[in-house]
Parts: C-alpha cells; structure tokens; sequence
C-alpha cells in the first residue's frame, strides 16, 4: 500500500534549519523520521521557500544583479509562496493519495491561501489534514513595527488586521465545511503571534501548550506537544486505510 506523506513548512525568516536542526534540538520531522511506527505509514518531506526580513541580506540577489550569474532570490508575497506550494505538490507528491501539512507560523499562510485558492477555482488536492502550529491567522504585532523599516510583502501581510488576513480569515470561514480537518495549536508561552494562532470557524479544534514560539517545533519526546501531533498523524494513517 502507498504510503502517505506528511509535509513540514517553516515560517518567516526560516529555512530548512527549522526541520533540520544542528544543535542539541530535535524537531518533530527529525523524530518523526526516526520513529519506526510513523515511518512504516509516511514518507517526510520539507517544502522550502526564500524569507529574510530584507532582500538585501542575500548574497544572491546582490551578486546575480551585479554579475548576472548567481540565481536571484528576492521576498515574494505568501500568495506566490502558496502557488510554488502548488507546483511542488502537483508535480513532486501527486503519487500520494494522502498528505498531512504540519506548518509552523508564516507556512500556515501559505498553506491557507493554497487550500482557499483550490476551494475558490474548484480544484482538487491531496492534503486530508492541516496541523497548524503558532500560525499568525490574525496577524502579528512585530510584522506591523518591522514593514515599516522594510519593503517586504510579507511583513505587510503577516501585520496585524491586514488586508490580506482579513481576507483570508473571511474565505476561510466561507468555505470551512469543504476545508480539511484544521487541528490549532497554540503556546501559551509565545509573544510572536499569541492570541491569533486559531482561524475563524465554528468549533476550532485546539490543542494548548507550555511553547513559545520557536520550542513548539522542536517538542521534547515526553512533551505534550509532541505527544499530541505524533497521535494526530498515527490516528490519522490508521482510520484512512
């Protein structure tokens, strides 16, 4: 039987290093893959994006202008990271008739315009599960000092009563009986996004606990956090079969 596949996004200013640490750290994709049970079900995979809080702060960018030899990279809006999303998972994971998104802060973002877009133009996709960890879904505070100091698209989205959240927030509240399930996980101890980690929709399922914003992603083994999302995923393989 094929197995399944859980994606992993990272949110603002991140990368890869949020999945793939180096330190003493273990995130929930690194735990996951070494999780036999989870393994046996899902393949892992991480959807990887360009975001710094300035394009000037890429090496690439400066040198491709300058040269036109290194491959640019510039901030593009959460609406085009969604539709970079949409490519890799049409072409790259369409063998998977399952996938879980687990996205952490902006990745949310972008994981909801992708899922409003499809719902909007009719589309069909893949993904049966979103597991949403400190997603700025109203918006963040930080976002509305910094897009004034830098033109990045995505600070003006990711700023509080945004034109572009409101707009999501009201689609996603549209179209919620065609959504997949959408399980909310907010940390009691983040100061980036606390208080707008769960979108507008009836009954919002929510799972609370002790994080911040960076530590809900790297949960120790005996966390309740971890203990939680590994449930989630395995439930979620054994009633789908």
């Amino acid at each position: 039987m094929q197995k399944k596949l859980i994606l992993f996004i990272h949110g603002f200013r991140s990368g890869k290093k949020t999945w793939q640490r180096k330190d003493k750290y273990k995130s929930i994709y690194q735990n996951f893959k070494n999780d036999k049970d989870l393994s046996a079900k899902y393949d892992f995979e991480i959807f990887d994006y360009f975001t710094k809080v300035s394009d000037i702060f890429s090496n690439s960018l400066i040198l491709g202008k300058l040269f036109g030899w290194a491959k640019t990279k510039r901030n593009i809006s959460i609406i085009e990271l969604s539709e970079l999303l949409e490519t890799e998972i049409k072409y790259k994971y369409s063998n998977y008739e399952s996938i879980i998104i687990v996205a952490h802060s902006m990745g949310g973002l972008v994981t909801k315009s992708l899922l409003i877009r499809h719902l909007r133009e009719s589309k069909m996709n893949n993904i049966h599960l979103f597991i949403s960890l400190a997603v700025p879904h109203g918006g963040s505070n930080i976002a509305t000092i910094f897009k004034r100091i830098f033109k990045n698209p995505q600070l003006f989205e990711l700023a509080t009563l945004s034109r572009f959240t409101r707009e999501m927030e009201q689609d996603w509240a549209k179209y919620q009986k065609d959504l997949p399930k959408t399980i909310y996980f907010q940390g009691k101890g983040d100061k980036i996004v606390y208080g707008s980690e769960i979108a507008i929709e009836d009954n919002p399922e929510t799972v609370y606990t002790s994080d911040d914003h960076f530590s809900i992603v790297r949960p120790p083994k005996n966390d309740i956090c971890y203990i939680t999302i590994r449930k989630i995923c395995k439930d979620f393989a054994e009633n789908s079969n």
